[in-house]
């Protein structure tokens, strides 16, 4: 006997084993022939979900042009070109300097034409490129753009208020054509021609731009598609105009308005191809994601998946057989051994009285009526076991730092002072006994036979805020106090005990020192549970943005949306909350180079030590913070620099002619417009108005200290000619160059 293992060992030993291995086959089993399913599904739902948002983006931009056309075609100086016959030279600059600050507006418009059809004549107002000059004022025959020509002659065959795909072939030979989106708001009246239009251009980055694929995977491409099966954006592989009809793939699409996916070989290579149905417009948006991109992810899951299945069980094989051999003993000593434990730990009838009443709790024993009623009078207790019974846990708010802040023999004193104080807190007539549950905290048992008297609603609640305060008081500790149905018969002790531990994690919502009644938690109706994606995809734009109020918004909006589900629910919605924090985090260190860590301060480990929501959203809030102060230092700092550049910039070259805001954005190398909006924002002004500010002040420098010409001081100023520079002069001074040299009064 003592050289081999008993046979309930070997016994334990083989169904473990084999419980092992029929649970590890059939799982990575499972796995590996769905991982590519899944894969392909989860894959599908993305690029979906991308492709609607990108949908969604266009659409907005479509809105914002077809509204910047709307007050071009409405604007008081811009119609004198449409309505006027001969429009003097003061309306003409004034109209276009109004269509320049137009064009300037928004970022991508490359140009703007007015349409006059009385006079049958285009007022072109475009970006200036020093290889190409275009003419301000053109008639239909000279006109440059000849697609324009027929646009006009042909309006009706294009839909209003919707972008126009088209090429604008240049004149000048070693430039290549150019891809516009082209808006046209008019006036025609019954079947005539159009009298009066507007045309703006926005080049082919305006949405090529906004749907590029950023991906990291090699081939990944996102583009546009009419309801002919022409590209309408521009990709890697497919120019902008391209007629892609002629493909079975895209031949596929066309013969459906649903939306879908499916497997196709592109140009040698296998893509997930994922479109969208045709928008109002037509339109339907295509992503191509390499199949062998997603596979080789999964592949190598399916490798790990077998190589840990193996692995587990080799060493469940090994911890089985050792287990077993080093189980010699027989049986009959560890019972015997047990038994004199036993007999040693009944000489303590308050400990046995707390093993009896915790093993009811938790199930451990079962007993009939009459076992019960021997087990009451054997531990000395004046239990009824058929009276009525009710449940009180107390649990210790702020565990974990309780825990730290005291060492276990600290701790144990700590809990029998509490207990201590239950036991005053009892109503007079009531039986009772007090239970140290461990972490989950102190069990208080009341037992008695008048159910009205000792168990009333109002004077036990009263007597629970007493018992609180007096913990607050004396032990200078938070708790929590939850109340469990009143039930007649000691039978009823586990699922009393059972749903008031359920109730007392409803502190998360009530926050400590609650008093939480188990009855009213259970009366709660609960509706079903669905996270929102969309807020949560709102919050780490908001994160990214530095916008913080708005993701405290937002992370408010869903932490509202689990208030009062179970606690799970609150769980899964909170993990949830976690990762995507995370990402946006993430991302935002990638993207401006900081070294931001908040796995201290959230993640999915030390939120399950929180207790309360106020605590979560301390931790959120504290992270919405930092990001958007980290942000906010970025953004200023190159802000303040880019300014410093224009201005240096303009001082140094005020004198050149060719000083305008685009070679300053050249010079800078960003767009026109993003400079023109930072510095606006940053210092009050405009660049042409600090431009025109420099040269005005040197220019009076010399009216004052000079006998230079008019004429000499427009050209060293850096004005374009003396005309120009007459009329700023006395635009902004109220007088003529000469009236200011000759009157001192003026100079002072």
């Amino acid at each position: 006997m003592k050289s081999a293992p008993s046979s309930i060992f070997i016994k334990i030993f083989l169904s473990t084993t084999l419980s092992i291995f029929v649970s590890l086959v059939v799982t990575a089993t499972v796995l590996y022939l769905n991982f590519e399913t899944i894969a392909l599904k989860q894959v599908y739902a993305n690029d979906m979900d991308t492709l609607v948002q990108t949908g969604k983006g266009v659409a907005a931009l479509t809105d914002i042009a077809v509204t910047l056309s709307s007050q071009i075609y409405n604007d008081l100086n811009v119609s004198r070109l449409m309505y006027y016959a001969d429009p003097d030279a003061e309306a003409l600059r004034t109209a276009d300097v109004q269509l320049t600050n137009y064009r300037l507006s928004i970022p991508f418009i490359d140009s703007v034409y007015v349409y006059n059809g009385s006079k049958d004549t285009f007022y072109v107002n475009s970006v200036i490129n020093r290889d190409e000059i275009r003419e301000a004022i053109q008639t239909r025959a000279q006109l440059d753009d000849r697609y324009i020509v027929t646009l006009v002659k042909s309006f009706r065959e294009f839909r209003p208020y919707r972008p126009i795909p088209r090429t604008y072939a240049t004149r000048v030979a070693d430039r290549k054509a150019k891809n516009y989106y082209t808006f046209l708001i008019y006036d025609a009246f019954g079947q005539g021609p159009i009298e009066h239009a507007v045309i703006i251009n926005f080049s082919e980055e305006w949405i090529t731009d906004f749907i590029s694929d950023n991906s990291p995977m090699k081939n990944s491409e996102t583009f546009i598609l009419d309801r002919d099966g022409v590209a309408v954006s521009d990709s890697k592989t497919y120019p902008m105009m391209s007629d892609l009809s002629d493909l079975p793939w895209i031949r596929r699409m066309l013969e459906t308005e649903l939306p879908g996916s499916f497997t196709e070989t592109v140009d040698g290579t296998v893509f997930l191809v994922s479109y969208t149905g045709p928008d109002e417009g037509g339109w339907r948006y295509i992503k191509l994601t390499p199949r062998s991109f997603i596979l080789s992810r999964i592949n190598r899951m399916k490798y790990i998946t077998i190589l840990v299945a193996l692995t587990l069980l080799a060493i469940g094989f090994i911890a089985s057989w050792l287990l077993a051999k080093r189980l010699y003993v027989p049986i009959e000593t560890l019972v015997a051994t047990l038994r004199k434990l036993s007999l040693e730990e009944k000489k303590n009838v308050g400990l046995l009285r707390q093993v009896f009443f915790r093993d009811i709790f938790l199930g451990r024993c079962v007993y009939d009526g009459q076992t019960i009623e021997l087990k009451l009078e054997e531990l000395d207790t004046a239990f009824n076991a058929s009276g009525y019974y009710c449940l009180v846990l107390l649990t210790i708010d702020r565990h974990l730092a309780f825990s730290q802040e005291f060492t276990a023999v600290d701790q144990s004193l700590v809990k029998a002072s509490l207990m201590d104080a239950c036991v005053a807190a009892v109503p007079g007539r009531a039986n009772h006994a007090v239970l140290d549950m461990g972490h989950n905290g102190i069990v208080v048992i009341l037992n008695s036979l008048d159910r009205k008297t000792d168990f009333d609603a109002d004077a036990l609640e009263e007597r629970l805020v007493a018992l609180r305060g007096r913990i607050a008081e004396v032990n200078k500790l938070s708790v929590t106090l939850t109340v469990s149905k009143i039930e007649a018969g000691i039978e009823h002790l586990p699922q009393m005990y059972a749903e008031a531990l359920e109730a007392s994690l409803f502190r998360l919502y009530r926050g400590h020192g609650a008093i939480i009644h188990a009855r009213e938690i259970q009366a709660i109706a609960f509706d079903g549970y669905e996270y929102p994606s969309e807020t949560e995809k709102r919050l780490a734009l908001a994160l990214l943005a530095g916008k913080t109020a708005e993701a405290r918004e937002r992370y408010d909006e869903i932490i509202a949306s689990a208030n009062l589900h179970p606690i799970n629910v609150f769980n899964m919605m909170l993990s949830h909350l976690v990762f995507a924090v995370d990402d946006a985090v993430r991302t935002v260190k990638r993207i401006n180079g900081t070294d931001l860590d908040i796995g201290k301060v959230i993640s999915v480990a030390n939120m399950s030590n929180v207790e309360t929501i106020a605590e979560i959203n301390a931790r959120f809030y504290a992270v919405f913070d930092e990001v958007g102060n980290v942000l906010a230092d970025r953004r200023a700092n190159r802000n303040e620099q880019i300014i410093e550049k224009i201005n240096r910039r303009i001082e140094t070259g005020y004198m050149r002619q060719d000083l305008y805001i685009d070679s300053i954005a050249d010079y800078l190398q960003k767009s026109p417009a993003y400079i023109s909006h930072v510095y606006k924002q940053r210092t009050g002004t405009t660049i042409l108005d600090k431009i025109i500010g420099v040269r005005m002040a040197e220019a009076k420098e010399l009216l004052s200290t000079t006998e230079l010409s008019v004429a000499e001081i427009s050209e060293r100023a850096g004005f374009s000619s003396s005309s120009y520079f007459f009329k700023v002069f006395k635009k902004m001074n109220g007088v003529t160059p000469n009236e200011f040299r000759e009157n001192k009064e003026v100079r002072a």
